[in-house]
């Protein structure tokens, strides 16, 4: 007689029994000396009253069968793990160990649908690898996890373990958080105002006709609307097309700067170098704006290179492309005469009362902007000369006065 014990439940098991014969005959033994005297009363004391069929006797014994269960010693290193914040896009790993400390091997698998589905076709939110197997006696598993948010969102997983012959199954907790940069770039158009660019599709910035030596500034503003920092690089570029599109640094012209605090602290080199875009990586904070002014001071008449385009990469991000455009002009100013010859003229003296000899010389803007001008003349005890004005209008003079 066998017993099976197949516990389904981590409890004490007790189960009733009772062993039971319900009917047994018992014969009494034929005399041994029957035989020997065939005249002999067979029932020497006959009892009327006596049964010839014997009593059946019955076996009844109640057993009580008592068992117990003992979990399998099969868990995981940790029961919860905390990817933390993770970029859109981004996918992030890592590594725990399921643990068998008993003397046989056990199957495992994981619940598939607890591990959260991705988005559209794409992989599924939380991997787990493998998703199934047998951990063997005494060994160590090692299983990996695999965050990679979909959309902008904080995840929580109770991932679903299940171990053969465990009623009770190991627990893990994942948690992550999926974010995306918010990044809006705002560049100062001709009149002033900040306008929003798109990383679509390139936004030129052209500055147009500029004075030689004057100098035009442009804002652009990189605003952070979201809960992390980012960094922005800035490059300069020159695209060559022969390349099959590539962008390679170029030698950035003097005239073409950018800085990225228009009032900076005082320090051995304030400008920065005319070959370059300083600096070349900002970080710009959570829940604020950086700066970058862009500044265009011609030093000739020719055009801006070809192609050149100052280009904004959010770290992880976007990139936005500014196809830089301008060139150097020459003020157009006229002069009455170009050269003057005062001649002969008489020896000015406090005692000979002879009045200095003078003459006028006109300037007249005749551009479309406004022109300034300064003279770099030292007097001398018999030439000076003296401007009525040096900020000219256009199609406004100024007299200059000469004696």
């Amino acid at each position: 007689m066998v017993f099976e014990f197949t516990p389904d439940e981590v409890a004490l098991q007790e189960s009733f029994w009772r062993f039971r014969i319900p009917s047994l005959q018992v014969r009494a033994s034929p005399n041994p000396n029957a035989n020997l005297n065939p005249n002999a009363n067979p029932n020497p004391n006959p009892n009327p009253n006596s049964n010839p069929n014997p009593t059946p006797l019955q076996i009844d014994v109640p057993f009580l069968l008592v068992g117990s269960i003992k979990e399998p010693e099969v868990e995981l290193d940790r029961t919860r793990h905390n990817f933390g914040p993770l970029l859109l896009g981004q996918r992030a790993r890592e590594t725990l160990y399921l643990v068998n400390k008993e003397h046989i091997p056990f199957a495992f698998a994981f619940e598939k649908t607890s591990l959260g589905a991705g988005f559209g076709d794409g992989p599924a939110t939380l991997d787990v690898a493998p998703l199934s197997g047998v951990v063997g006696p005494g060994a160590e598993l090692p299983i990996e996890l695999s965050f990679g948010p979909s959309i902008e969102k904080l995840f929580n997983f109770n991932v679903e373990l299940r171990v053969k012959n465990k009623p009770t199954p190991p627990a893990l907790n994942v948690k992550g958080e999926g974010y995306s940069i918010h990044d809006t770039l705002l560049l100062e158009d001709a009149a002033g105002r900040p306008v929003e660019i798109s990383a679509h599709a390139p936004t030129r910035l052209d500055f147009g006709e500029v004075h030689i030596h004057d100098k035009v500034v442009r804002t652009l503003t990189v605003v952070n609307s979201g809960r992390f920092n980012f960094d922005v690089a800035l490059l300069l570029r020159s695209p060559d097309r022969a390349a099959g599109g590539r962008a390679p640094p170029v030698t950035v012209p003097p005239e073409l700067l950018t800085l990225t605090n228009p009032n900076p602290s005082p320090s051995p080199n304030p400008s920065p170098s005319p070959n370059q875009v300083t600096p070349e990586l900002l970080t710009v904070k959570k829940n604020e704006r950086a700066e970058v002014q862009i500044v265009y001071q011609p030093m000739s008449d020719a055009p801006l290179p070809a192609n050149l385009e100052l280009r904004a990469k959010i770290t992880n991000g976007r990139t936005y492309h500014l196809p830089l455009l301008g060139r150097g002009k020459r003020p157009r100013l006229s002069f009455s005469f170009a050269s003057h010859d005062f001649g002969p003229c008489f020896v000015v003296t406090p005692k000979n009362g002879m009045a200095p000899v003078s003459v006028d010389l006109r300037l007249a803007n005749e551009d479309e902007h406004e022109i300034y001008f300064d003279m770099p003349f030292v007097a001398t005890p018999f030439l000076s000369a003296t401007a009525s004005k040096s900020v000219l209008a256009p199609g406004e003079t100024s007299e200059v006065l000469t004696l």
